[in-house]
Formats: structure tokens, C-alpha cells, sequence
């Protein structure tokens, strides 16, 4: 009668258990990574749906997207306008202002869940920007935008994540802490690499040249390099979660978000730079 298994068969036991592990241990981790990109749209939804409800209570007006208060100071985000409706992430007290900036609960990745500091003043490192021009920005006297000027709010973006940057704005070294995405079409569509008759319905994609995060380490040294933290970043295997304003949230692939598209809605981008050449 047979007794236990023989070396052999042991050893065979041990060879496809192994390559069963070499093939599982990549989908387990294309699953993880699944799992976290669609809990960033989870969180980038519960976004919009604060945005859309500030948008209602405030006479269809986007938030701004900074201001600063009276002495002693300080500055609110788009973030901590938009607070009140979304209830979650850090809140920081400073001389009795509740900011929030972008930081904890949702407005952490999972996929970069870095507290890391702002602009020389020791913000938080935000993910997530609005498209510039739909919020309102005292500081170059433009208003915030309303619904009606969002003429394809389905396909018209509303919230990116972005990437982090490297900056020395004004001598001190400091990661970025842009609260928007630019939309200027020279940086989307030309004119590195695209003729002069190029056409910005093609889209010659020159806003993928920021998909990266810099650091102190990696970032070129002349003066600043400010560009990841105001671009799309794509962390979720060449993908990157975006909200539209019609308040659905997506993965879009690396490449396809296009400007003329998706990017550039016309009354907004007119007040930040006058008509674009579409016009």
C-alpha cells in the first residue's frame, strides 16, 4: 500500500502551484488597481454633485476659484466653497476660517494619496483641478461662470485629476498646488509639432508632455516648472477619471481627452484669453 507521495509528485504539485500563482498575481493586481480607479470616480462624482448644489443655491454660478479674506488673511478654494455640501476631507482651522484645500477623505487618490504641501505656504497638495475659466477668479477680475455658458455639458469637462509639480515661484522650492486645469489651446494643440494651418478638432495632444509628477529630484532646475500640476495625469493605468458638467464622472484613456471637445467651452476661455482660433 502506498504511503505519502513521492519526491516527484511534490515537486510537480509545487510547479503548477507556481505557475498558477505567476499567472493570478497579476490579474489580483489589475483588480486591486481597478478597485481604485473606480473608487477615485466614486469620489470624483460625490464632487459633483457638491459643485452642481453650490451651483443651484448660488444663482447658477460656478464657485470662485480663490479669494482671499480680510486680515489676518488667508485664502478659500473652490474646495472649501464647495465643502459645505460634500462634508468630507480635512478641514483645517486657521484665526477661525475653516479651510479646506483639496486634501483627505475624497480628495485623496487612491492611486496617490499624498499630503504633500502647497505653494511656499504649506498647503496641502490638492489631486484634482477645475477647469480654469468656469470658476471665477477675483484676483484677474473674471467671474465665475454660470450653467448657460456651458454649451455641451456632457461632454465638456469639469473636474481632471492632476499631476504634481515641482515650483520655486519665488526662490523657495515648494510642490504645486494649482486648483485648476489650464485650457489655453497653445498648450493643448500647438504650436510645438503642429503646422500652422493645424486644426484643433484633431487635437495634436502636446498636453500629454505633463503627464508626470516632478519633484525636487526630477524637476528641471530653470526657473520652475509648474506644468503637471495643471494637466491631466493619468495614474490609473493610462487612464484618468474625469467629471463632466452634466455632474457624470469617467475613466478616460490617455490621448483622448481632446481640447476642442472636451477642454475648450467658448464664453469662459473668452474672458481668460479672448477667441480662440476655432472662431
Amino acid at each position: 500500500m502506498k504511503k505519502g507521495f513521492t519526491l516527484i509528485e511534490l515537486l510537480v504539485v509545487i510547479a503548477i502551484i507556481a505557475i498558477l500563482a505567476a499567472i493570478l498575481f497579476p490579474v489580483f493586481a489589475k483588480v486591486r488597481e481597478k478597485a481604485r480607479q473606480i473608487t477615485c470616480v466614486s469620489d470624483e462624482k460625490q464632487m459633483a454633485l457638491g459643485v452642481i448644489q453650490y451651483i443651484q443655491d448660488n444663482d447658477e454660478k460656478y464657485p470662485l476659484l480663490q479669494y482671499a479674506l480680510p486680515p489676518p488673511g488667508g485664502e478659500i478654494d473652490w474646495y472649501a466653497e464647495v465643502m459645505p455640501y460634500i462634508k468630507n476631507g480635512s478641514n483645517d482651522v486657521v484665526n477661525n476660517v475653516d479651510y479646506n484645500y483639496g486634501q483627505g477623505g475624497i480628495w485623496n487618490c487612491p492611486d496617490f494619496p499624498q499630503a504633500s504641501t502647497g505653494i511656499g505656504v504649506g498647503l496641502p497638495f490638492s489631486e484634482y483641478g477645475m477647469i480654469r475659466g468656469l470658476a471665477g477668479e477675483p484676483s484677474n477680475n473674471l467671474p465665475a461662470s454660470s450653467l448657460a455658458d456651458v454649451d455641451q455639458p456632457a461632454s465638456q469637462a469639469m473636474i481632471i485629476e492632476h499631476g504634481a509639480a515641482w515650483y520655486t515661484p519665488w526662490g523657495g522650492a515648494d510642490q504645486n498646488n494649482w486648483d485648476y486645469i489650464e485650457v489655453q489651446e497653445s498648450a493643448w494643440t500647438g504650436p510645438i509639432g503642429c503646422p500652422a494651418a493645424c486644426n484643433p478638432k484633431l487635437d495634436s495632444q502636446l498636453a500629454l508632455q505633463y503627464d508626470i509628477d516632478t519633484t525636487a529630484a526630477n524637476s528641471p532646475p530653470t526657473p520652475a516648472w509648474d506644468g503637471p500640476g495643471d494637466f491631466p495625469r493619468y495614474r490609473h493605468t493610462n487612464t484618468t477619471n474625469v467629471v463632466f458638467n452634466d455632474g457624470h464622472a469617467k475613466s478616460v484613456v490617455r490621448g483622448q481627452l481632446n481640447w476642442y471637445n472636451n477642454i475648450y467651452i467658448a464664453a469662459p476661455y473668452a474672458r481668460l484669453y479672448g477667441a480662440s482660433s476655432t472662431n
